[in-house]
């Protein structure tokens, strides 16, 4: 979620430079939060089942 809103406000960086204002779209904050939601959720789930792999491959030994 941080690397997606530290990069949108490097993208609105350049358009400062280039253009004179400061634009960074509220939708933009809404999308960063909820890829970083989905993201962290996958990373998290993705986590349990390999542990969850590896304690039913030690139970079968």
């Amino acid at each position: 979620m941080l690397a997606n809103l530290i990069m949108g406000v490097g993208g609105a960086a350049l358009i400062y430079i280039s253009k004179g204002h400061f634009y960074y779209p509220f939708h933009q904050v809404i999308r960063a939060i909820s890829f970083g939601i989905i993201a962290g959720s996958a990373i998290t789930l993705a986590a349990i089942l390999f542990k969850l792999i590896d304690i039913f491959k030690i139970k079968k030994r």
